[in-house]
């Protein structure tokens, strides 16, 4: 599979050539991005302007860059662990790493407006996520197409001490403060993006802990 596609492809001419713009665009930004973050610290004008039309043709014809399509991820265990209002957590392994799956919830009852807002949604959340680049913000490490056909998933790391409010419960001596700052950090380069990113949803179960006691 050399990208992810949500949604099947119109087949057209025009389909054929926004995919192969949009490889090129991916190609363009993963470049553009190492050189601007090494000599600048933040991206230019050009590099702005190629991730917005990027993002414009992937909600447009409903495709991801196949840099983000991941193969070798498996599933640990046939149930889910958590989940959203869209989505359902599993665990995963990729190599020998674990890996948190978060799968679109598409359900037979939904129709098929609600289903294509659902993809849509997916690849803006990939898009943005994929930009991301904090010691408070979990990576995004790729997408999958396959595990859970015919929907799709999300994969980031496994955070083996769960969210802050199951983390503070088994360690109550943790410093709190040092958890709000890292929390806020996130949060505060998330707003500083241009434009800026809300995550709408923030709550103790949101934010991770990581092995080092580190909120994402």
């Amino acid at each position: 599979m050399e990208y992810l596609q949500v949604v099947s492809p119109i087949g057209s001419f025009l389909f054929n050539q926004a995919l192969i713009f949009l490889q090129e665009l991916d190609a363009t930004l993963r470049r553009e991005y190492n050189i601007r973050h090494a000599v600048f610290g933040t991206p230019g004008v050009y590099y702005k302007r190629c991730l917005w039309t990027l993002r414009q043709l992937s909600l447009s014809y409903r495709f991801l860059p196949r840099s983000l399509v991941i193969q070798n991820v498996n599933q640990d265990g046939r149930y889910a662990v958590g989940g959203g209002g869209f989505a359902d957590i599993y665990r995963g392994t990729m190599g020998q790493r674990c890996v948190c799956l978060k799968v679109l919830r598409l359900v037979m009852e939904q129709d098929e407006e609600t289903r294509d807002k659902i993809r849509k949604e997916f690849c803006k959340e990939a898009l943005i996520w994929r930009q991301l680049k904090h010691p408070n913000i979990l990576p995004l490490l790729g997408v999958n197409a396959e595990l859970f056909s015919p929907s799709f998933c999300l994969i980031s790391p496994w955070m083996e001490n769960k969210d802050i409010i199951t983390y503070l419960k088994g360690n109550p001596s943790h410093n709190r403060q040092t958890v709000l700052s890292e929390v806020a950090a996130g949060l505060y380069y998330l707003h500083s993006r241009d434009p800026p990113i809300l995550h709408g949803d923030i709550r103790g179960v949101r934010p991770s802990i990581s092995k080092l006691s580190t909120a994402h």
